[in-house]
């Protein structure tokens, strides 16, 4: 399980956005002219090379470097230790060998270990590997220090990779930077031996998007991580006074002779279930369905994609992590989980808090198509599908039953700079006669040590009967990133008639003014605690009728330990505007990880003190209790277990009635029988909609768009007619289902 960590507008008549896209195309205009006149330059200062070398024949990856197999590769040393130390020698050595043939990059990490007993690997389903140890390569294709392919390996081989945007978190929380939803095809073999591990990789140079050739390079990053000491190693050293993980690479030459190969990729696959289904009065309704979709990718070039799919199954087979949904004023956000949207979504990403582009809103899509990719320093992402499902249960009457929602994505982005971007976005959005179309700039400017970025919005809606409505959005942030002193402060302001269908908008009708200031100490040499960073974080939110809707005052101590012990703790000074009057609390938070050990692991959040019970009928401020627990056990290398527990409850002060309580247990166990087949069940209970859902799947993934499942799922109510929504004594079935998905990737 990996949890994220957290982190830290009324538009008036003279907001310049009231005259529409006028003003965002000439904002474009001149961002773009600015950026014809400056020449990239991605260079670091005393920035390290390795040359790719050339084999005698492609090695055997088997997690042994046998004699003479490695000969004439490339040789690099990790030999700074970036945590806990400040670039200090690594405890452990590391050696890389780096080669390549026409159609493959070869990499070969030699991770010493003085307690090879220690070493914490486990026979996992790929990208769940961050419990152990693992080893990272970092490709930045383009060699323009934006974005970068990362590829972890733990030391049985397993992979986990994914996308490394740069400046998608705050800080230098670089792990949030990455999209690990993302997954290439390639082959690794790891092994544990007597002297520490050995992982071998082949990446076939047509999983990549790049620019290869005479003269070029990719940027570079090598490195390990020592789970049980917390120690992350690298090739390259990093400096705590940047802000910027990529314009800290090295350089990978010698890409001279590798392949262009103009490959398409053909994914047909199938899905088949059998639904039993409880209809109200008690009748069950048994669906047997299924049907066969395609879906084609064509790498126009190395660095240009087309894909397309038909009939796609755009189906999840994980579940969504579940989020208490209690006493909550606005909605929740689900990240992305389908293999098309997630395809060169890179693309289609924008820095801030704004969202203009969120696939969860195409639902059930019959057909889709999507052109991404990057030529010299502009990239462009163009996305068009067709939703059946607003037509299936429509909200404009029977008379938009059948239709389709049609959705169009449009993206720009140039680089600026050395390590700067600017951008746009048209989307838009066409259902039953009502339309919603945005038009967006959006860019940032970044220094070694600073990031100063922008997102302006317009958006135009329509309705049948209805008059044409606009509104807009602005999301400005300047961050500060040193050695010591952190400072990040944003504006935010969203109009009352903000709309964008194709994205997230979280509310609309405000203004918002946050800061988060800090200083952070870090022992040297290295002790026990590995850092410490008191801080301050501030909040301001008005309505456009200028009224305060919210605002707080969290002081607070972030604080590192060693062995992988983190604590984030702080003390909240709140307030909340709800109807026509202002509702003042205070409440505490400890957030804490806590991963010392190879077979068991904890991470849990806890709040208490005082909340706001946002129920028209009855607000007030009681006694309020928050917590989530996560407890990983593994018993052996290939058996997981995992235990959710959310609660949150209020009680009225006075008189200690509960206002409202909801818990929400998950427990997960997966099995892991060989690294291409698993098995995983999961249970969820909730107890304030009295649900049980039970979910058993086997897993065939012998690579990525290859994959056999086989699922069982079930959803129960206690004491309910889930149909009727009226007491029914013992448990109640609403839906039974079992299905097989099968697809195969196929390269001709």
């Amino acid at each position: 399980m990996q949890l994220a960590a957290r982190q830290p507008g009324i538009l008036r008549e003279s907001n310049p956005l009231k005259h529409g896209p006028s003003v965002i195309l000439a904002v474009c205009l001149l961002a773009g002219a600015a950026g014809a006149s400056t020449r990239a330059d991605t260079r670091s200062e005393g920035e390290e090379i390795v040359a790719l070398g050339r084999l005698a024949a492609a090695p055997t990856l088997d997690g042994v470097v046998g004699p003479g197999e490695w000969d004439g590769a490339g040789r690099a040393e990790l030999r700074y230790q970036v945590q806990p130390g400040d670039n200090a020698p690594p405890s452990e050595r590391t050696e890389v060998l780096l080669a390549a043939d026409a159609a493959h990059l070869y990499v070969a990490f030699v991770a010493f270990d003085s307690e090879p007993s220690t070493i914490r690997a486990r026979v996992s389903r790929r990208d769940d590997v961050f419990q152990d140890d693992y080893v990272t390569v970092h490709l930045d294709t383009f060699d323009d220090r934006r974005r970068a392919y990362v590829f972890h390996f733990n030391p049985v081989g397993v992979q986990s990779d994914g996308l490394y945007n740069e400046g998608t978190a705050v800080g230098r929380d670089w792990a949030a930077n990455v999209d690990a939803s993302w997954d290439g095809v390639l082959v690794s073999k790891g092994v544990v031996n007597g002297e520490g591990y050995v992982v071998e990789v082949a990446i076939p140079f047509a999983t990549l998007r790049y620019q290869a050739g005479p003269g070029k390079a990719f940027g570079l990053h090598l490195s390990r991580w020592i789970s049980r000491k917390a120690e992350s190693v690298y090739w390259r050293p990093i400096s705590r006074d940047a802000s910027s993980l990529l314009v800290q690479m090295g350089r990978l030459t010698g890409l001279e002779g590798i392949g262009e190969r103009r490959t398409l990729d053909l994914i047909p696959e199938a899905v088949g279930w059998v639904t039993d289904l409880r209809q109200p009065g008690g009748t069950e309704d048994r669906d047997p369905d299924g049907e066969p979709g395609l879906t084609a990718t064509w790498a126009m070039t190395p660095n240009m994609t087309l894909s397309g799919a038909a009939n796609p199954d755009f189906s999840q087979i994980e579940a969504d992590v579940p989020q208490i949904e209690v006493n909550q004023r606005f909605p929740l956000f689900y990240p992305e989980k389908r293999p098309f949207f997630l395809e060169g979504d890179q693309y289609f990403r924008s820095p801030g808090a704004l969202t203009f582009v969120d696939t969860r809103q195409i639902v059930d899509p019959d057909w889709g198509s999507k052109l991404a990719g990057k030529a010299g320093r502009q990239s462009v992402g163009l996305l068009a599908a067709s939703d059946q499902a607003p037509g299936e249960r429509p909200v404009a009457g029977a008379l938009a039953l059948g239709e389709n929602a049609l959705f169009g994505i449009a993206r720009y982005q140039r680089d600026l700079l050395r390590n700067s971007t600017w951008g746009g976005f048209a989307t838009t959005r066409r259902f039953a006669g009502s339309s919603n179309t945005v038009l967006a700039t959006d860019g940032q400017l970044r220094s070694r040590v600073s990031v100063l970025g922008f997102q302006v919005a317009r958006s135009w809606t329509s309705d049948p009967g209805t008059e044409a409505r606009g509104g807009s959005a602005t999301y400005l942030w300047y961050e500060w990133q040193g050695r010591h002193l952190r400072i990040f402060v944003n504006d935010q302001r969203v109009t009352e008639d903000y709309a964008n269908l194709t994205g997230f908008v979280r509310r609309s009708g405000f203004r918002a003014n946050s800061a988060n200031l800090g200083w952070e100490f870090q022992p040297a040499p290295a002790t026990w605690w590995v850092k410490v960073r008191p801080f301050v974080a501030i909040r301001r939110l008005a309505t456009t009728t200028g009224l305060l809707d919210e605002s707080y005052i969290d002081p607070g101590l972030d604080l590192t330990l060693a062995r992988n012990i983190t604590f984030y703790v702080y003390h909240s000074f709140h307030t909340d505007s709800f109807g026509v009057r202002e509702y003042g609390y205070d409440f505490n938070v400890i957030d804490s990880h806590l991963k010392p050990f190879k077979r068991i692991g904890l991470e849990w959040r806890l709040q208490w003190g005082e909340g706001v019970n946002f129920d028209p009928a009855r607000t007030l401020v009681g006694d309020a209790l928050d917590w989530s627990f996560a407890l990983t056990l593994k018993p052996n290398d290939r058996w997981s277990n995992e235990a959710l527990w959310l609660k949150s409850r209020l009680r009225e002060k006075q008189t200690g009635q509960t206002l409202f309580n909801q818990d929400i247990a998950r427990l997960r166990t997966a099995f892991q029988f060989t690294r291409d087949h698993g098995a995983r069940l999961i249970g969820e209970y909730d107890t304030r909609a009295r649900r049980l859902s039970l979910s058993l799947l086997y897993s065939y993934t012998p690579r990525p768009n290859s994959a056999v499942y086989l699922g069982y799922g079930d959803l129960l109510y206690e004491g309910l007619d889930p149909n009727e929504l009226t007491p029914r004594p013992g448990w109640n079935r609403l839906r039974q289902q079992l299905f097989l998905k099968v697809s195969y990737g196929y390269r001709p």
